[in-house]
């Protein structure tokens, strides 16, 4: 997940609300394109439902009052008829790490709002992850909106500042083992794009010794030709200071 390129965001105010006005209702829809990296968001009294795609990978909110008091909610699509276990922990990560970009999106579109409503910047953020297996269906709380002005992973509420080089190292560091599993599935070095390579989730490991500290990683990737936008191969490794080890290896269908 990269920062936010505000020539990238369109923004779009529906009958009903406008820049500054009003807070409640106020709903806000965030769709993207994959080919260009376009971020869509759309302000109206509704959520702008004709702008989901199949992917579901849309990001809901709004504004509510509970006991006199402003709290933003999110709510994330994590599965349904079309995907199977597998396939949500994959969206699960995705929208783990790309949830901050959304956020900034969401806030840096709508600023003369905030402007108008500096209270908000402060108002708790409480992300719905929505599923049917209770392994990820959840409800957390992912701060306030002051503290979208860099770049933050949540990851099983622990936190994370990872800059984009930071990320680009651990991939390009973890590139011979990709490689490797690689070969062992297909047989032959299949075609894919390091580059594209993305960090699904980092966490730090519980160990005896804390000056030597491991760390899960697992990274999400496209091998070969296949038309569709999900990842087909996801790979996790424990990062020690001395080693590297491929954890699990699997392949969504």
């Amino acid at each position: 997940m990269g920062r936010l390129k505000p020539e990238k965001l369109s923004v779009e105010f529906r009958k009903g609300v406008t820049p500054k006005e009003p807070i409640i209702p106020r709903r806000y829809t965030l769709t993207h394109c994959d080919s260009t990296a376009e971020l869509f968001l759309t302000i109206g009294e509704e959520y702008a439902r004709d702008k989901i795609n199949p992917m579901r990978d849309e990001v809901f909110g709004e504004w509510v009052q509970v006991d006199g008091k402003c709290i933003y909610n999110v709510y994330l699509y994590l599965d349904g008829g079309e995907f199977t276990f597998t396939v949500i922990s994959i969206r699960d990560g995705i929208f783990r790490r790309e949830l901050p970009l959304a956020l900034e999106a969401i806030r840096y579109g709508d600023s003369e709002f905030f402007k108008i409503h500096p209270e908000l910047n402060n108002a708790p953020i409480m992300v719905y992850f929505q599923s049917s297996d209770p392994r990820y269906n959840k409800v957390e709380n992912w701060g306030c909106f002051s503290q979208y002005d860099s770049r933050t992973v949540l990851i099983d509420e622990k936190k994370f500042r990872v800059s984009n080089k930071e990320e680009g190292t651990i991939v390009t560091l973890l590139n011979p083992y990709i490689e490797n599993v690689i070969f062992r599935i297909y047989g032959r070095n299949e075609r894919f794009c390091l580059a594209e390579v993305e960090i699904g989730g980092i966490e730090e490991v519980k160990t005896s010794d804390r000056c030597r500290p491991n760390y899960d990683v697992f990274v999400t990737l496209k091998v070969g030709n296949d038309p569709r936008p999900l990842p087909n191969l996801i790979i996790g490794f424990r990062i020690m200071p001395n080693r590297i080890v491929v954890q699990s290896v699997r392949q969504p269908r």
